[in-house]
């Protein structure tokens, strides 16, 4: 007997309603502001309610299609009629109501194809992994520690309307991380500048449970070192029996430890990794493959992750082998900008 405001789901067999009291006429006196009520969808019966904390909501406009109901505090206007700040189901929305249509060379925009992984810029991404956003008008140029925000550089990005910790924020780069505790699928990635007060157009995404990828830095140079932590390259090639740590991302969940997105990994005890194959060279080649003798996620560091393989007497040599990882049947990419080579005497 009461109008239903809004409703959502609690459980498989609970649901939330937001009621309000039926009256004759909007000048009727109301007997309560609204309740919250918990129902069972499988006996149709209440299991409790609790008042709203708002005052009774105020009819605005006038006759039977015009009317609708609004509270006072879910939504505040600034002093200068500039932006709007909604509370709804959502969470907090930000919204420009002063400038008419977003301004073209102020707003954020990303790049096509411009959401990538940080190791070898190719799209598949994984939870926790790491992700950076190529555009225009991204927000100014800040870098952070562990443990990272979720706004900097007068910007904010959401992954399905969760904000992801921020690394690095430019005019044109954002780099950041992907919840530990995010679910696979396709979902929608929004950047949103505080300071411009517009957001750039969602781009979906696809987040798998891995997505394995070497770290490669500047100059395409893969994150591949010996035991003395310089780097492998062609004027200082890996060699049969050398035990070397390869850094990389994507390599999803671990066993052992507790990992917060956008926060250092604990130091004990160790995270370890799904079963990791390494090939350096052509994964068909039985000589190709390396002896892996760990795969953990780094501590100290968020969302990389490190492997320590042996180069076995029989292997492949070449100047620029192909190196690809393998977790879960997933295989890292051996095309695209940033593929990651090693030499191998």
């Amino acid at each position: 007997g009461r109008w239903v405001a809004a409703a959502a789901p609690v459980s498989n067999n609970q649901i939330a309603l937001f009621t309000e009291p039926v009256r004759a006429n909007a000048a009727a006196a109301v007997a309560d502001a609204g309740l919250i009520e918990i129902y069972d969808t499988n006996l149709g019966l209440p299991l409790g309610n609790a008042r709203w904390p708002e005052g009774p909501s105020a009819a605005l406009g006038t006759g039977a299609n015009a009317r609708v109901s609004a509270y006072a505090r879910t939504m505040v206007i600034d002093t200068a009629r500039q932006r709007a700040y909604a509370l709804t189901t959502t969470g907090l929305s930000a919204v420009s109501i002063g400038a008419g249509a977003a301004n073209p060379t102020t707003s954020p925009g990303i790049n096509a194809r411009g959401v990538v992984g940080l190791g070898d810029y190719t799209a598949t991404l994984a939870p926790g992994g790491l992700v950076t956003i190529f555009g225009r008008n991204l927000g100014s140029t800040q870098t952070a520690k562990p443990p990272y925000p979720t706004l900097m550089g007068g910007t904010c990005v959401t992954l399905n309307n969760t904000p992801l910790p921020l690394s690095l924020t430019s005019p044109g780069q954002i780099n950041a991380q992907i919840p530990v505790n995010q679910a696979v699928g396709t979902f929608a990635l929004v950047v949103r500048s505080i300071a411009a007060g517009a957001a750039a157009p969602a781009t979906n995404v696809v987040i798998a449970k891995y997505a394995p990828q070497v770290l490669v830095g500047d100059g395409k140079q893969p994150t591949i070192l010996h035991s003395d932590g310089s780097l492998v390259t062609a004027e200082n090639p890996a060699v049969r029996d050398e035990k070397l740590t390869i850094y990389a991302i994507g390599l999803g969940a671990v066993k052992g430890v507790t990992v917060a997105s956008g926060q250092a990994v604990p130091a004990s005890p160790t995270g370890i990794t799904d079963t990791v194959q390494v090939f350096f060279g052509n994964p068909t080649i039985k000589q190709a493959q390396m002896i892996v003798n760990s795969s953990t996620i780094t501590p100290g560091l968020v969302g990389i992750y490190q492997i320590r393989v042996t180069v076995p007497g029989a292997h492949v040599k070449g100047a620029a082998l192909a190196v690809t990882l393998r977790i879960g049947g997933v295989s890292s990419s051996t095309t695209g900008p940033a593929v990651p080579y090693i030499s191998v005497n």
